[in-house]
């Protein structure tokens, strides 16, 4: 998505058959991109994949948050 290889955090939002939709916060000022150009950015299931893993290895990382069912105010 830019030219860094370099491991950063996203936020997968939702997602359809063919896509994830993600927030990234990362922008590049020296290509005028503002935090407008990083929301619900689609990304095919299959590309993203391959930009989910880092180094040889393939590393991935993922922090997972739902609704509790229990929660009285939910």
């Amino acid at each position: 998505m830019f030219a860094k290889q370099v491991p950063h955090w996203i936020l997968v939002w939702g997602a359809d058959d063919d896509h994830l939709f993600i927030h990234d916060p990362w922008v590049e000022d020296s290509r005028d991109e503002s935090h407008v150009d990083a929301a619900s950015l689609p990304i095919p299931r299959t590309l993203f994949d391959r930009m989910a893993r880092w180094g040889r290895a393939g590393l991935k990382a993922a922090i997972i948050v739902t609704r509790s069912h229990g929660d009285a105010a939910g």
